[in-house]
């Protein structure tokens, strides 16, 4: 929410935080029902976008890069890549 309204600085306070606070290999981040099954992957890619999102995006990246499993960092990097994108068509980038 703050870096969509504007507010780069908090938004990447809140996003080394959120690092923080879930962990190496986000330990602390745990899928509460099994059947769910996503909480946790959830929550790291939403920290990876939100990085990318504000201009973070080698800092996402490393970060995917070195905490997580090789499926969820193909996830982080396409999800990286797509904002990356976004960004670009937003600014008069090429179109499909």
């Amino acid at each position: 929410m703050q870096a969509r309204n504007g507010d780069a600085v908090a938004a990447a306070e809140t996003f080394e935080r959120a690092v923080r606070e879930a962990g190496p290999d986000a330990v602390h981040v745990k899928d509460y029902h099994e059947s769910t099954g996503g909480m946790r992957q959830a929550a790291l890619l939403a920290i990876v976008k939100g990085k990318a999102e504000v201009g973070q995006e080698k800092a996402a990246l490393k970060w995917a890069k070195k905490e997580f499993s090789p499926v969820l960092k193909a996830r982080a990097f396409l999800d990286v890549a797509e904002t990356i994108l976004a960004r670009q068509r937003g600014k008069g980038g090429q179109q499909d």
